[in-house]
């Protein structure tokens, strides 16, 4: 099996002066100049780490980060998307200058660790992005989301086996979270709940599955959502993200891992200790066609919300 090393090269096109220094947190950029009254713009190509083939398909998004304004937007909730054609290869156009945050990810790759970099005006950005093929799964963004009684300091830790690994997390997790955290669950006053996405070793399929169709697949997740105990904004940002991406024509199969099924992979240690927990990861599976799968629905335990409540969502795909 291939490393697990992912490498984003930002090509050096022009010459300005003063050019940061390349180092593994700070990748060189180099700006060219662009004829004027052009937008600024982002070109690249993303391929596979070790064979630089190029990845079709390959999604690269931008996202405006101005933290201390009003503005302010986790990086899940992209300014800008593009998808990569038959030589790897992607374009945004129209760029309003400020401070984004870059990321790339396709199928079974490592996703790209978010780098943050500012668009300038006057300026065009080239790209190249190398990303590492991952045969194991991966719990794809999972929201985290935390609702003290009373506005609180909350320290959260992912307690992952030797077989897990940590691909990334926002806010940055380094030895874990410590956040301040209102009632309403907004943190750090900046965003609505913690981010991260965990490599996976093999696990056991649920038998239970619901079919979530094409004809109705918003209105299905947010059935199975609310009986999964989820509520308003943390239903509102899984139909957000995951809706535009499951593009699958046909159905698909939703198997549920609940409470301690997610525990049996990875825990969470969080101080102090919630009195009311709901995790849930959503494996989701394409119905080839012409294939009848065998419903047995899920039976979800309720959940109290009483206390301090701490909720999670996530999904391997």
């Amino acid at each position: 099996m291939r490393g697990p090393a992912i490498f984003l090269l930002l090509s050096i096109i022009a010459s300005v002066a003063d050019v940061a220094p390349f180092t593994p947190s700070n990748p060189e950029i180099v700006i060219e100049v662009a004829a004027e009254g052009e937008q600024p713009s982002l070109t690249g190509e993303v391929l596979d780490g070790a064979d630089q083939c190029p990845l079709i398909g390959a999604q690269v998004t931008l996202t405006r980060r101005d933290p201390g304004t009003e503005d302010d937007v986790s990086y899940h909730k992209p300014d800008f998307i593009a998808q990569t054609g038959a030589q790897g290869r992607f374009s945004i156009g129209d760029i309003p200058p400020g401070p984004y945050l870059m990321n790339c990810e396709t199928g079974e790759y490592t996703p790209l660790t978010p780098i943050m970099f500012t668009i300038e005006a006057g300026s065009r950005y080239t790209c190249r992005i190398l990303l590492d093929y991952d045969a194991g799964l991966i719990d794809r963004r999972p929201n985290l989301y935390l609702y003290p009684e009373a506005t609180a300091e909350i320290a959260v830790q992912l307690l992952l086996p030797a077989s897990a690994a940590l691909l990334t997390a926002d806010p940055p997790y380094a030895d874990g979270w410590l956040v301040t955290v209102t009632p309403e669950g907004r943190i750090n006053d900046t965003c609505d709940y913690l981010y991260y996405e965990v490599r996976l070793p093999e696990i056991e399929t649920p038998a239970h599955c619901w079919i979530v169709p094409a004809a109705d697949r918003e209105g299905s997740f947010r059935e199975i959502l609310t009986g999964c105990g989820f509520i308003g904004r943390e239903i509102e940002d899984f139909i957000e993200w995951w809706i535009p991406r499951l593009d699958h024509p046909g159905d698909y199969v939703v198997r549920p891992l609940v409470d301690d099924r997610v525990d049996a992979l990875y825990t969470l240690d969080i101080s102090p200790a919630p009195d009311s927990l709901r995790r849930v990861v959503f494996l989701i599976e394409e119905v080839p066609p012409g294939v009848k799968i065998d419903i047995s629905s899920p039976v979800i335990p309720p959940v109290a919300r009483e206390g301090f409540t701490v909720v999670e969502w996530g999904v391997i795909l």
